[in-house]
């Protein structure tokens, strides 16, 4: 028996070593739960015209566990200033930089960017004028009646805007709407958050689009939190805290 308890000993202690937690992980496959700090705002309506204008009263500022953020537009060049907001953005809504992988409604994670985007780009989402259409490939993709941001007499703001990632992609038409106390409330599954079915190649009216429930991939770690909107002369501000749930 004394010969057996030294070699026991060694095997307990070998066990415990491997199936030790690492508790100093990240969204690249550890465990440790993200915070964000988000600061929004921007400015929508005929304002929104203006590359200037949009540099001086739009940005983005982010700060926590995957990084920080602190971004407007450039008007001279209309990227976004400092360079890399939206790669640095996609830390926080993408697991690993994955499309497919979203951590947040896509909808919000692409509204954000309004922050750093130019007026070209209002235009095209339906945040100028109430209509959207983009250019697709050197021609006029489909137009989308019933965009833009919104507060009704109860307090609810409502965002809707349809966006198409390139040249020759199609919308997907998103929206997003608050509580009466101007709350976004995000990553709850919520119909607060919608997403069309599939994408639009169609004129069409915003209320005759089949829309569902906008959120996070299931099965990976998704940001979750309630964000205070207020919504006053063209400007819209979203700001408060997510915290990211494994």
């Amino acid at each position: 028996m004394k010969k057996i308890i030294p070699i026991v000993l060694f095997i307990s202690v070998l066990i415990f070593s491997c199936s030790k937690t690492d508790t100093t992980s990240n969204q690249n496959g550890t465990a440790e739960a993200g915070t964000m700090d988000i600061d929004f705002q921007a400015v929508f309506g005929e304002k929104a015209n203006d590359d200037n204008n949009l540099m001086q009263n739009s940005y983005l500022k982010v700060s926590g566990t995957y990084g920080n953020i602190d971004a407007k537009v450039d008007a001279a060049t209309g990227a976004s200033t400092p360079a890399g907001a939206t790669k640095s953005w996609d830390s926080y809504r993408y697991k690993n930089g994955q499309f497919a992988d979203n951590k947040m409604e896509r909808g919000f994670g692409f509204f954000v960017l309004y922050g750093v985007s130019p007026s070209k780009t209002y235009n095209f989402d339906g945040m100028v004028t109430g209509t959207s259409q983009k250019t697709l490939d050197g021609t006029n993709g489909p137009s989308v009646i019933g965009t833009g941001v919104t507060k009704d007499e109860t307090g609810v703001i409502t965002i809707r805007y349809a966006h198409a990632g390139g040249p020759t992609v199609y919308p997907w038409v998103y929206e997003l709407k608050s509580d009466t106390n101007g709350i976004f409330k995000i990553g709850y599954g919520l119909d607060n958050n919608k997403m069309s079915t599939s994408q639009i190649s169609n004129d069409t009216d915003f209320t005759n689009i089949q829309m569902v429930t906008d959120k996070a991939k299931d099965g990976l770690p998704y940001w979750q939190g309630d964000l205070q909107g207020t919504f006053e002369n063209d400007t819209l501000t979203i700001k408060g805290t997510l915290k990211e749930v494994q």
